[in-house]
């Protein structure tokens, strides 16, 4: 059923949009089927359930099955709570013995599906500072239509005639002049079609990826050599893009021409940058749940781009320090889109309401740790800023 008002439709859809190309689009429409297989089956199997009484949820030991579009099936184990919040494994967790099955069939688009519904409604809300939002949630129903794919999708090689980037030569210019100021072209117009909603958070990762590794390569040779080297490494990200394979073996190869500091530089940069970005969504100044979520949508092409080039640097060398890069890159990839989906699934306050009960208990029992371990589970899993403190503390105590 959908909302009511044309309003309200829209604030549901911005959210929604957000979430869904936020990352990789079938992450989200996996989320939606758990959440309607996990209310059907959480009550139905009480031995499979356990209480939080931190956060007042349920946890349910669930065994995953996905059912890949190819006919695969792979399979995992997650103590999954009702925010759908958790973490999935290759191997049951020795704490819980009973699990109850859920199948997630990867083929279905339900988040997709619910946004296509809304968008009609969204889009008829008459304001025009709404518009370049409408458009967004528009293009956002656009790409992921079945078949359909970014217009990233159609190569970098394509986009640099699209942006006339030769015309960026002068006479007389050091070649590598010309390609850093391609390469900040290139990266701005992957950040424009960000905005647009033109392309989900993966697919940018990748673009950000391919782009500043060969820039960063091109770097490393003489001025004639470094352009020759900047082209080159972008006709192999062109042949990547255009097949819809993963940027993995372009890391690879770098590795194996002798490049792999750069690729290290490149995964340290990318999880700095997305640190930065996470902080300043955590701090964000007024609590507002759209802000929130275009903060975190901001900062996801980083932390896939760090955790898929720190990944092929562990798996390639076995070097402890890229594992452990590779391990901080996921687990904040995973709490971002965890926090994207949360701000869409929260949208009625059902879940930020019991967190108010929840502190007001504690506070009235003097439980002061209780207190601060509930704001700070909610905002290092990033399912709300820090100035959403505010709002759930009782105006009488101030902040904790």
């Amino acid at each position: 059923m959908l909302p009511s008002s044309d309003a309200d439709c829209f604030d549901e859809a911005m959210l929604l949009a957000c979430a869904l190309i936020g990352a990789d689009p079938i992450y989200i429409d996996a989320n939606v089927q758990l959440l309607e297989q996990y209310s059907r089956t959480a009550d139905a199997d009480l031995a499979a359930v356990s209480e939080d009484p931190e956060r007042g949820v349920e946890n349910l030991s669930a065994h995953l099955r996905h059912l890949d579009r190819d006919g695969r099936v792979r399979e995992g184990w997650a103590q999954v709570r009702s925010d759908l919040s958790g973490r999935l494994h290759d191997a049951p967790p020795p704490e819980a013995a009973h699990w109850r099955t859920l199948d997630v069939d990867l083929a279905r688009t339900p988040a997709r599906d619910r946004l296509a519904a809304l968008a009609p409604r969204a889009c008829q809300v008459s304001d025009v500072r709404l518009a370049p939002l409408q458009r967004f949630i528009g293009n956002a129903v656009a790409i992921t239509a079945p078949g359909a794919r970014s217009p990233l999708r159609a190569g970098l090689l394509t986009l640099i005639r699209d942006l006339r980037l030769g015309e960026l030569a002068r006479a007389g210019m050091d070649p590598l002049e010309v390609v850093t100021a391609q390469e900040h072209r290139l990266v701005g117009a992957v950040w424009e079609q960000r905005e647009l909603g033109l392309v989900d958070g993966a697919t940018a990762a990748d673009a950000l990826t391919a782009i500043m590794l060969a820039g960063a390569i091109a770097h490393t040779a003489d001025p004639l050599t470094g352009i020759g080297l900047w082209a080159r490494q972008l006709a192999y990200a062109d042949a990547n893009f255009t097949a819809g394979q993963p940027i993995t073996p372009l890391v690879e190869r770098a590795i194996r021409d002798g490049y792999e500091e750069i690729v290290e530089q490149l995964a340290e940069g990318f999880l700095d940058c997305g640190e930065q970005m996470r902080d300043i969504a955590v701090h964000q100044p007024t609590y507002d749940r759209g802000g929130f979520a275009k903060a975190l949508y901001d900062t996801y092409p980083y932390m896939h781009a760090a955790r898929t080039v720190a990944a092929t640097l562990a798996s390639t060398t076995g070097d402890e320090a890229h594992t452990r890069t590779h391990q901080v890159a996921d687990e904040w990839a995973v709490r971002v889109v965890d926090g994207m989906f949360h701000q869409w699934l929260d949208l009625d306050d059902v879940g930020f309401d019991q967190e108010r009960r929840l502190i007001a208990a504690a506070v009235a029992a003097g439980d002061q740790r209780r207190v601060r371990r509930i704001l700070l589970d909610g905002e290092t899993a990033l399912r709300r800023p820090k100035s959403a403190r505010a709002h759930l503390l009782p105006a009488t105590k101030g902040d904790t």
